[in-house]
């Protein structure tokens, strides 16, 4: 079996937007902890709202980025785009909350 250059090229970046993908989410999620331990002295937010806050942030921008790209978007995905961001806002909060609250306690971090 040969594979052609093509393949091969077309299999080392789907694994490179991959690991982007990852490496900006990790990221993305350290920086806006960092950023909720500044924030904190000055208001007082609970640690799972400023999570939830997450995907405001995060939805339209991807969702931006997608029409930028030229990437034909159903118009069903459209119409349930803030049903989605509703239910990522309820799992980041869940999240944040429990497992991240868990973590910074763990690491004494604020």
């Amino acid at each position: 079996m040969t594979r052609t250059v093509e393949a091969e090229l077309e299999q080392f970046t789907r694994g490179d937007s991959q690991a982007f993908e990852t490496l900006f989410r990790e990221y993305l999620w350290g920086l806006w902890n960092m950023l909720y331990i500044v924030v904190r002295g000055h208001w007082r937010i609970p640690l799972g709202v400023h999570g939830a806050l997450v995907p405001l942030l995060v939805g339209p921008l991807a969702l931006g980025n997608a029409f930028l790209l030229g990437f034909d978007i159903p118009r069903f995905a459209l119409a349930m785009f803030p049903a989605g961001v509703a239910v990522a806002m309820l799992a980041y909060y869940l999240v944040w909350k429990y497992l991240v609250g868990f973590l910074n306690r763990m690491l004494q971090i604020g």
